[in-house]
């Protein structure tokens, strides 16, 4: 038998040592006493016992953030007394990871601890660190308001006012932007409980970034939870946000939700983008849309609420003609909110004169849509005087107003008013033969607590958390119906409520304010939901100009109008002449032609700090740009282009432009508003 040298084995023995440690994952987390660093890709995070943290980058060690990991002015200086040991954790939604706990108390008394923060990061979600807090004697101390993961990220100006750039995702009855650059002196809370009577809800993420990266914050829940996620400009040195809990507002549960913070590259879409990744990750599971989600829309509501049926039908052939395949009725076919049959005084056949309007539209070669509000009825409705238990009490003891329609909210954990929403899309989708569902009202994205003493409740919030449930059951109830029905659903307004979005198959611009609404609302759906979804640009009526169909298009969304023809509506501007319909039968051969929404969104350009403004689709080998200035006259550039020659098209006009070679071209052009490009590879066959 033979024998190795000494020296031998013990070289074998160091390798194989080495061997195994570098087969196991190396630490993410790391603690020297009541100190931690915690190590990502991106970034990295140290820790003091103060609870002081410093962010940098890794590679550079470059400041991206400081702040702290918990405020409250119950607890002006908080220490942590002791730190577990790192544990490694295998999560049921993120998987592996590891997990460490702080005990944290007073300084001024460490021997009792009141609050615990577990910190965990997972393998699978690198560049993001998620955190809960725990009261540890809810009994005896009981915070009013706990601020965690207070963020300040430094301020970057490039010659204005901008101090760096922000996504907030509350929702608000002034309808501010989604994104925005932030300016000394800027203050927002982003509660996103109720702000208003109907406005409420939204996408919990707050997103801060740069030119260079950005960091967003927010919880990771699968359920509306109201906290606030307060924006503040520090002078003109730093923007701050947190997350906060207001006990006043809702009750402290004895722990927070899941909260998390992320670092990403470029513009908002990449945070909007991987907080997406966490949702699913817990369940959260939007469809791809039907086809029939992606046909053009024509809607009634430019004839507004005292329509005529006859003058509606009138309309129907120059819609088909123009290529539009869907004909909406919008608000005022109905007797009220919360009777959802037809008006005696439009259709008095009853269910049978709505049929027949239906076929008619049928018959001229056009889907039919239906406008519906639910979870809300007119005080002198059928559902009022039959079921006056149904509503929503709230703290005040009253009913809760739903303004635009001057209705009160239905309460959503309810059984019996979820069974009642069921039974109207049987009538609506059955009866009547309506093929999809425009679903609209600000009030739609979020209800308040319900403290109506009939309703026997577990507790008030459950009201709020039962939103999404009943959409739920509304699409489960439509789908089953009819498989390819379109839900469409409009909060007029507000910021989406993102556990909303799983149960309706067509998002919507929702009333936008201005073109640039219609763009910044089609990029965030495209970065939570991909491009499998629809996304309608509403009404061109409401955009820049009432003409800007470049922003629906070039952003890879479904054209919709209003217009009326032969007859008037009550707003004259959006008759149909011989020259809007020139402009209407170009985009909508343009829309057929190009087949954008069918491409992928690629986030090239970012949309605070790029001038001009700029957006691309990939569809196949082709690359499509679409780039919007009030005046602009330079280089373009187009970028994701592979390393070949390229033929540069203007898909609006057909201009041919020239040829340009990647991966980044700078193309010379002037436009105003906005220009379309698409480039082709060279060796394809024009």
């Amino acid at each position: 038998m033979m024998h190795l040298p000494k020296w031998m084995c013990f070289l074998a023995g160091t390798l194989l040592v080495f061997v195994a440690a570098c087969s196991k994952p190396m630490s993410m987390i790391q603690k020297t006493g009541n100190t931690l660093r915690i190590d990502q890709p991106h970034f990295s995070i140290r820790v003091t016992p103060k609870l002081h943290y410093t962010i940098r980058n890794p590679e550079t060690q470059a400041v991206l953030a400081r702040g702290t990991l918990l405020a409250t002015p119950a607890l002006p200086r908080p220490k942590i007394i002791s730190t577990s040991q790192v544990r490694a954790i295998d999560d049921t939604d993120f998987g592996a990871g590891e997990a460490v706990s702080l005990q944290i108390a007073a300084a001024d008394a460490p021997g009792t601890a009141l609050l615990q923060l577990d910190l965990r990061v997972f393998r699978a979600h690198p560049d993001a660190l998620f955190a809960r807090a725990r009261l540890l004697a809810p009994g005896e101390w009981h915070p009013a308001t706990l601020s965690l993961l207070v963020t300040r990220v430094p301020a970057t100006r490039r010659g204005d006012d901008t101090l760096l750039w922000a996504f907030q995702g509350a929702s608000y009855e002034e309808r501010p932007d989604w994104i925005m650059p932030i300016t000394p002196g800027y203050r927002r809370d982003n509660y996103m409980g109720m702000n208003a009577s109907d406005y409420g809800g939204g996408i919990p993420v707050v997103d801060l970034w740069r030119p260079d990266y950005g960091l967003a914050l927010g919880h990771a829940e699968a359920k509306p939870v109201p906290i606030s996620l307060p924006v503040q400009a520090l002078a003109d040195t730093a923007v701050q946000t947190a997350i906060t809990w207001d006990t006043r507002k809702q009750p402290w549960t004895e722990q927070s939700p899941l909260l998390f913070l992320l670092w990403h590259e470029n513009d908002y879409f990449d945070g909007l983008q991987k907080y997406a990744a966490l949702l699913r990750a817990r369940g959260w599971n939007p469809k791809p849309s039907p086809k029939t989600a992606f046909e053009p829309q024509w809607c009634a509501w430019g004839y507004e609420r005292n329509f005529e049926p006859q003058v509606v039908l009138q309309t129907l052939p120059k819609v088909a003609e123009l290529d539009y395949r869907w004909a909406v009725l919008d608000d005022g076919w109905q007797v009220a909110e919360g009777e959802w049959f037809p008006d005696p005084q439009k259709f008095p056949g009853g269910d049978a004169d709505l049929k027949a309007f239906v076929d008619s539209i049928h018959a001229s070669g056009l889907k039919a849509g239906v406008w519906w509000a639910p979870l809300c009825a007119d005080s002198a409705s059928k559902v009022a005087r039959e079921h006056p238990d149904w509503f929503l009490i709230n703290a005040q003891g009253e009913r809760q107003l739903v303004t635009w329609w001057d209705a009160d909210y239905l309460c959503p954990a309810l059984p019996e008013v979820i069974e009642y929403h069921k039974q109207v899309v049987r009538r609506l989708l059955v009866d009547y033969g309506f093929d999809g569902i425009k679903i609209d009202g600000q009030h739609l994205n979020a209800a308040p607590a319900c403290y109506n003493p009939k309703h026997n409740h577990p507790y008030p919030e459950i009201a709020s958390e039962s939103v999404p449930a009943l959409f739920a059951a509304i699409q489960e109830e439509a789908e089953a119906l009819k498989p390819d029905v379109v839900l469409q659903l409009c909060p007029c307004g507000d910021t989406y409520s993102v556990f909303n979005l799983p149960y309706y198959n067509q998002t919507v611009a929702s009333d936008p304010t201005s073109s640039f609404q219609i763009r910044l609302k089609a990029k965030s759906q495209k970065a939570l939901l991909g491009d499998a979804r629809a996304y309608y640009g509403d009404h061109v009526e409401l955009s820049d100009g009432g003409t800007d169909f470049a922003s629906t298009v070039g952003l890879g969304g479904v054209i919709g109008t209003k217009f009326t023809w032969p007859h008037p509506g009550p707003d004259p501007a959006i008759t149909l002449t011989a020259e809007r319909e020139q402009e209407w039968r170009k985009w909508s051969a343009i829309y057929a032609r190009e087949q954008l929404p069918s491409g992928e969104y690629r986030n090239l350009y970012d949309m605070g700090y790029d001038r001009p403004e700029g957006h691309a689709i990939a569809r196949g080998d082709t690359l499509y740009y679409a780039f919007f200035a009030d005046d602009y006259s330079g280089d373009v550039p187009l970028r994701g282009l592979s390393d070949q020659a390229y033929r540069v098209m203007n898909y609006e006009t057909g201009a041919f432009l020239g040829e340009v070679t990647g991966p980044v071209a700078p193309l010379r052009t002037e436009f105003q508003k906005h220009v379309l490009l698409k480039a082709i590879p060279a060796t394809k066959t024009p």
